[in-house]
């Protein structure tokens, strides 16, 4: 199944770390072992931390992403995960097009619902607080029907 996953955007700065860190708390708060969760962006902000909303809006969680710094995504990162979930059709297409091998094992975080997740990056802190419910509301989606036994 699907162990190591990989949350992908564009500058890692503002969606991905945000989905990232709302799965590995639903992993963590449901003692689901054996999941590694990381982040990457496309055209990463390499080693710049999470936008401030972001974490903001993560300690209002209580999920604290103070240490998240911004990689690029890498063939050998596409190569390691078994899943890589992205915010945009684009960015799939993007993905699938310069790692041709990935095909198959990369999703839009919003595919239930065929739905992209709008990037927020340099919009006012309203914009930040939809796309954090959006990414929730997406997760519940990938969360449901792969790792919530019923």
């Amino acid at each position: 199944m699907f162990n190591k996953i990989l949350m992908v955007c564009v500058g890692n700065i503002c969606r991905s770390p945000v989905a990232e860190a709302l799965l590995k708390a639903f992993f963590h708060k449901n003692a689901i072992g054996g999941k590694a969760v990381e982040s990457a962006g496309i055209a990463a902000l390499i080693d710049n931390s999470a936008d401030q909303f972001s974490i903001e809006l993560m300690t209002d969680r209580n999920i604290d992403i103070q240490a998240h710094r911004a990689r690029q995504l890498t063939a050998e990162l596409v190569k390691e995960f078994d899943l890589i979930l992205v915010m945009e059709d684009g960015h799939r297409k993007h993905i699938e097009k310069e790692f041709a091998f990935s095909r198959g094992k990369v999703h839009c975080l919003g595919k239930w619902r065929n739905e992209d997740i709008s990037d927020p990056y340099k919009e006012p802190r309203e914009a930040f607080v939809k796309m954090v419910d959006h990414v929730e509301v997406c997760l519940e989606d990938w969360i449901t029907k792969f790792w919530l036994k019923s």
